[in-house]
Formats: structure tokens, sequence, C-alpha cells
């Protein structure tokens, strides 16, 4: 297969080693890249150098451009008018324009390639986003939110306002033209979104890393040979700062000399980094390194008790902070120094304000069994989070999926995090068909601040559009009594209000072979897409039956019920094929709204089955008792805050557990928030929202599991986790719906008048609750597991993608990955 081309634009050249923190992130990014890619940078060097081409591996190629005389009379012009110490990018941003040279290479790449990445926005004017073909796909890799960095570095005046103005254009230009963003951090993600109104849901967060084959922690051995090294006495500790030029540098040198190095004589300072060349004069205590070898970097990793990082300012992640990490030294930073690194303050480095630096410091002198505590946990967090091999391999996976031909999944709310009936099945749904080869995008509509991007797999990303202000507040006015939301309804009927995701789609179709609408809110968006893209309506509720039984008689009402089927029935006019949750909704899509039989099928709800065997009734009293809990029978139930489990939920409120006053009742989920904790019977504990490690202890501890609903549509997606956890179910004809086929014999089905006389038989039967927790169990691994379930809808996309493009089906079926039980989460 041709490898893709990738065409690089910087305002420097990627220098190997690197010299900068910038220039760290470059070249690790882009010849990790190059593993899969065809890599190709283009950068202006020196001005006295000469042209060349530097192979950083076989497929990762550097061209340099010496740099104009522009550039100098532009460096000159700062350096006398505005006082510019360190202006390189703002100059490039002025000069670019008039280096032909660097022109004339910059489009010769350019033309040819499939992605074109910007490291920066300083070079953005030698070829500002103009896609020489539809498919060709423009990245910028943010180091820094450039605007924000430059009114830290700039301050403020006539000068550095225009500076500062100039570099906020360039960037917001960049920001909105790009088809995918890489920052730092999630926090440089949010100011991108704050500073430019830019879609979050385009921003994917790729961190700085380190070299953990390179950077490693020292032993005892090692330790004493690098002290040696660096001529450092057995006795007298050592701290190190390094940094570069980089005005954030400074300042944090300035901080060290002023408030730091004299109040702690007995200590011996290491200063490395162009940020030596600040120091007029350099107390007794302090030695400095100046640039150094990567041998003796190594030695200051291994030999140095301490490391500092003593940052105010700066944007993006401080590199320096990954490498002390790696070499496993202990860290001492403010708050800015660790941001976007993911920190825990006290266990992975000590991270405090300013004003306690020196306090941090003197602590740490006198507890080294400290000290090789947060050593170790700093190394750990490095090798789980910063590996730059890894992070390279996230990218190459993100660059590839969005290249490729994908199903878009749209639906109305987000999936993460996939607490809920409905967000569980869009993730099996997203994983079982990543597994099956196909590359996933699910877009959808979130109610946060911010968007948001997830990558959950190599082939399955979540991208999450924020909704608008109004259309929030829209939201929030049409609320029907008792609070039933309206936002799925609203998405469909007023879609103006969120013409971002609008243009997300429009972005994100590009490369579609398949659009898979889960729920029918998203309909009105797809009617253009459904000329040229095969459309699967992939139902989890007849919608339209669902609202009719929630929303209220009154005019608003109505006329949300109709809006409702008027989604439904669009989706299902567009829709190639169809796939529902039961049968039972296949016949209601076939009778009431006339849907071809032959083009519909039924996925049912699932569950992903664990491993391990369910724990035997018997032991379960055993488990309860680590969470408090006593002998009696302990029943659960499972639900969202969706109207028709608030309903089962005040059932077992208001009727069971007064009937039932030896049975504990344990209710999990978002439904608690209906119910005032203060007014609940003492048999019954309301525990809200949980982790899923608590909620899969609670299955496997509990004696029996409830659903005693009474209305709503699709099937429970808790009936099939209940019996993969070994637990009795009790459940209405309603609670059953969908599984009643294969589990009329292992659900004990019944009106809610009857279920008190159910439950007080299971709490005397122990062998009969034994009895339907094997065979409930059985039941679920067999029929009920996302693998299983979900065959139709997958055989229904692939035949589908394979419609609409046979040679790409072809050739990525020939590598397809079997989809295995288990494999949704």
């Amino acid at each position: 297969m041709t490898r893709r081309r990738v065409a690089v634009l910087n305002f420097h050249p990627a220098f190997s080693p690197p010299k900068s923190g910038g220039e760290l992130r470059y070249v690790n990014l882009m010849t990790r890249l190059s593993r899969r890619f065809d890599v190709h940078l283009v950068n202006p060097t020196f001005g006295d150098a000469q042209r060349e081409e530097f192979h950083h591996t076989e497929t990762c190629i550097e061209t340099r451009i010496p740099k104009s005389r522009h550039y100098n009379a532009w460096h000159h012009f700062f350096d006398k008018h505005a006082g510019f110490s360190e202006c390189s990018g703002l100059v490039s941003t002025l000069a670019v324009r008039r280096h032909a040279e660097y022109l004339s290479a910059a489009r010769e790449v350019c033309e040819s390639a499939d992605v074109v990445i910007h490291s920066s926005p300083f070079a953005y004017h030698a070829w500002p986003a103009k896609r020489i073909k539809s498919h060709q796909y423009f990245v910028y890799d943010s180091y820094n939110v450039e605007a924000k960095l430059a009114r830290e570095v700039f301050g403020h005046g006539f000068w550095a306002n225009r500076a500062v103005a100039r570099i906020g254009r360039i960037e917001g230009e960049l920001c909105q033209r790009a088809d995918l963003i890489l920052a730092c951090s999630r926090e440089d993600a949010e100011e991108f979104q704050d500073l430019y109104g830019v879609d979050g849901s385009k921003i994917a967060v790729v961190p700085n890393g380190a070299d953990l084959d390179a950077i490693r922690p020292a032993d005892d051995q090692q330790r004493r040979a690098a002290r040696r090294a660096l001529q450092l006495e057995d006795s007298r500790p050592a701290f190190l700062f390094i940094g570069s030029g980089h005005p954030p540098n400074v300042e944090a040198l300035k901080f060290l000399l002023r408030d730091v190095v004299s109040e702690l004589p007995e200590v011996e300072f290491l200063f490395a980094g162009r940020v030596c060349e600040f120091i007029a004069e350099a107390p007794s205590n302090i030695r400095l390194l100046g640039l150094v070898s990567d041998e003796t970097r190594a030695h200051l990793f291994a030999g140095c008790d301490v490391a500092l990082n003593p940052m105010f300012s700066g944007s993006g992640t401080n590199l320096k902070m990954l490498e002390f990490l790696a070499a496993g030294l202990p860290v001492v930073t403010t708050p800015v120094g660790a941001r976007g690194l993911q920190i825990a303050g006290g266990e992975h480095a000590v991270v405090v304000p300013p004003k306690y630096f020196l306090k941090a410091l003197t602590d740490l002198l006198s507890d080294r069994r400290r000290l090789d505590k947060l050593g170790s946990a700093a190394r750990s967090h490095a090798e789980v989070h910063f590996s730059w091999d890894t992070i390279g391999e996230s990218l190459c996976d993100l660059i590839e999926l969005k290249m490729n031909p994908r199903v878009l999944m749209l639906n109305d709310y987000p999936m993460t995090p996939a607490t809920s009936g409905g967000k569980i099945r869009l993730e099996a749904l997203g994983h079982q068909l990543a597994g099956s080869g196909q590359k996933v995008t699910l877009l959808t509509l979130a109610k946060e601040r911010y968007g948001r991007h997830f990558l959950h797999a190599p082939n399955f990303e979540e991208l999450n559009v924020r909704r608008s202000d109004l259309h929030n507040m829209v939201d929030r006015g049409l609320a029907q009594p008792g609070d039933i939301a309206v936002d799925d309804v609203t998405a469909a009927a007023l879609p103006r209000l969120t013409a971002g995701f609008s243009r997300a789609l429009k972005r994100e179709s590009r490369n579609a072979s398949a659009v898979l609408l889960n729920h029918c809110y998203m309909s009105t968006r797809a009617r253009r897409l459904a000329r040229r893209i095969p459309l699967i309506y992939e139902s989890h509720n007849v919608e339209s039956f669902l609202k009719r039984d929630l929303y209220s008689g009154g005019f608003l009402g109505k006329r949300l019920r109709h809006a409702a089927e008027n989604a439904e029935r669009t989706a299902l006019s567009l829709a190639s094929a169809v796939t529902c949750v039961s049968e039972e909704d296949r016949r209601v899509f076939i009778d009431e709204f006339a849907a071809d039989p032959n083009a519909i099928d039924v996925a049912e709800n699932g569950v992903r089955c664990p491993a391990e065997e369910p724990v035997a009734m018997a032991d379960r009293p055993r488990l309860r008792r680590l969470i408090g809990l006593g002998k009696e029978t302990t029943v659960l139930f499972l639900g969202s805050g969706h109207p028709p489990n608030a309903d089962a939920a005040r059932f077992i409120l208001e009727n069971l557990s007064r009937d039932c006053p030896d049975v504990t009742f344990l209710l999990v989920g978002s439904v608690c928030g209906w119910f005032p904790h203060d007014h609940t019977p003492e048999n019954v504990v309301l525990m809200g929202e949980i982790g899923s490690d608590a909620k899969a202890f609670l299955l496997q501890a509990v004696d029996v599991a409830l659903n005693p609903v009474r209305q709503g549509a699709g099937s429970s997606l808790k009936v099939p986790e209940y019996l993969a956890a070994g637990l009795p179910v009790i459940s209405t004809e309603i609670g059953a719906r969908g599984f009643l086929r294969d589990a009329a014999n292992v659900i004990r089905v019944c009106q809610r008048e009857k279920f008190t006389d159910e439950l007080q038989m299971l709490a005397r039967d122990g062998d009969l609750r034994q009895s339907l927790s094997t065979k409930g169990r059985r039941l679920a691994v067999e029929k009920y597991d996302w693998s299983v379930t979900l065959k139709p809808l997958l055989r229904t996309v692939e035949r589908l993608v394979s419609e609409q493009n046979p040679v790409s089906t072809a050739s990525q079926s020939s590598d397809q990955v079997a989809v295995h039980g288990g494999s949704s989460q």
C-alpha cells in the first residue's frame, strides 16, 4: 500500500539532538509519525548556513532553507524600537512572506502532500491552508497558546499590543481553518475555545513526552559515579535547574536567585542551559554550566537530589518537567510548572505556590525517605502517561483514522462517561465496529462549556460539540413538568441553535463511508449526507411512543411530541437500513410507520460479560459485610434519571420496601436524584451514581435484582447486566421487553402487585436463587454478550460500506480483526 505523504512547516529547524523544548517535541513527534507516513519537514535555518537535506529517519526528511535578509532586518527593528529580546516567531510571521526560497520549497512539498501540519502558526503564510486536493487534511500542532504566551513575553505597550494582535490573528485563523488541532494539555484546548471560539471536538490533546529508554532513574552505583563526574561532595545536597533563554525560564531564574539560593547556603545549585547567560554575578553556591552535552545532562539527572521548576508563566506543558519525571528525580514546582501533566501534588511531585517554595525545599532536605518515594512515583507517572513512543503511536492512529473511510455515528448526547443505557450501547457499538476493522467517529452534542475529543481505541474516536448557550437556555425553558428534559427534541426541531454541530458534521463526513443515526434526533442534519452516503437508523426506542408517554398534553407537549415523531419519520425515510432493539419495536415500525420489513433488523441490547464466573449466592453475604451491610436479603435496582426509572424507584420506596421490611433495597444511579435522602425508608439506601468498579462489586454482592418499570420503549440494558452478574431478576413484562423470547424461564415476570410475593419466595429459597443465577449467566454469555447481539448491525454496516467502496473494503477485510466477546470496553 502506498504510504501517505505528510508535509510539515515550522519556523525553526528540527535540530537533533534537540536544544529546546519546542525542538524536543518537534523531533520526537515527527520521527515517530514517519514510522507510518512519509514525512517531509521544511524549515528556515541560520542565514549563514547552506541549504541542506537532513535525514532524521529513512522516511523523515528535513529541508533546511537559509533565512533571507528580511529576518535580520525585522529582528533589528524590534530590538531597536520595541526592546523585544526573544521574538523569532513574530519575526517569522513577517519575514516568511518575502522569503522566496522558503515559499517555493514549502509549496513544492505541500502540493503533493495528503496531510499538511503547521508546527506553530509562525510559518502559516507559507501555506495558508489552501486545500489543493479535496482530501487534503490540515493539522495545527500547537506547542503553546501563542497569543497568550506572547502577551506574557512582550507585556503591554504600543508595539507589544500590535505584536500580540498579529500573533492572535494568525493563530486564530489557523485554528479556524485546521481540520485538527493538537494541544499539549486540556488547559490549552480550553483556552483555544475561549480565545478563538474553536470547536473543541477538533482539538485532540497530544501531550509532550520523554524518551523513557534514554532517560532512566540511576541506581546507587550510577549516582555515585555521576556525583564524582560533577565533582559534588557526597554529603552536600545538589539541586538542579535547567532552562533555555525563554522568558518564562528567565523569570523562574530570577525568583530562585532572589528568594531561594541565598536562603540555602548548604545546598549546591547547578544551573544549566542558555538561561545561565542571564546571570551577571553568581553566588558562591551556584555553579553555572551553560549548554551541556548529553553526557553531562545524564550526570545531572543521576547525581542531583532535587529538580527545581518554579514557573510563573508560559503555555503548553513544561518539557523539562517530563525529563525530570522520567529520570526519577524528585521535583518541586509551582502549579504553572505542573500544568497539563496530570500530576497529583505530593505524590508525583511537590506542587506549591511560590511563597511556599523555599519551605518545601527545606522540608525535603531532612526527609531522604520522602525523596526516594517521590522519585519512584515520578518515574511511574512518566511511564504511564508520557512515553514518546506511546504518544507517537496514538497520533499515528488518529491521523490514519481521519484520513481513511469511516463509519460516522451521530447522537444527540455524549457517550463519555458510559454510565447509563444508551451510552453503554453507543460504547459497545463503537468498540465492536472498530474491532471488526471499521474506523469509527462518534459525533455528538454536549451541554458542557467545552467541546471534547476522546480517542477510545486506535479506530474509535468520540467528538463532543458543545451546544450553544442559547440552545441550553431554550432547553431549560421548555423542560416539561417534573423536569423532564427536551434537549433531544430541540436538537432535532431547532438545529440552527447549534450551528457548530453542522460545521463539525461537514468536516467529519468528508471521508464517511456510512452514517449511523443513533436515535433519530440528528436526522434533520443528515438529509444532505443521505444523498451520497448510506444511512442506517440505529433505533434505541420507538421515540414517538416514548415521548407520547412522557410529555404533557398541553400545547407545548403536543408540539414536542410532534417534533419527535417528525424526527423519527425522517430517520426512517432517509435510512437504507434500520435496526431496533426488540422484535416489538420492529413490529411497531412496520405497522405504525409503514416501514419496509426487509430493511429492518433486530440488534438486541446486550452486556459485556465478565470473564470471571459470578459469586455463588451463598457467598454473597460475606461480600456485603465488607461494605457494612448485614446478612438480610439485599436487592438492587439500577436506573438513570429517565422518568420510567423514577416511577419504578418510587414503587420500590413507597410499596415494596414497606411490604418487605426485612429486605434491604439498594438504588443506584442518577434516578436517586428524584428523591430526598432524608425521607427514605430505613431499609432503602440511595447510593446515587457510582463508579464502574463499585457497581461491579455490588452486582456480585446482592441477592436479587429488580426492574419494575411499567412504561417505555426499546429494551432495558440493566436486564442483561443483571443476568451476566448471575442475579435472579424480577421484572414486569415491559421491563423484560425484548428478552422474553430467550429468557422467559429465567426472568421472573409478573405484575407489580406480585413483586412482594416473588421477592419473599426468592428470599426463602436459596436453591432457586442459585438455579436462576446459573441459568441467567449462561444465557447472557450465549445470547446477550455485545459480540452476539450486535452481529446483525455489524453485518448491515459491512454490506453498505462494501457497496459504497468495494475496493477499500476488500483490502480492509483482509486485515480484519475478529470481534471477541468482551471487546466492547
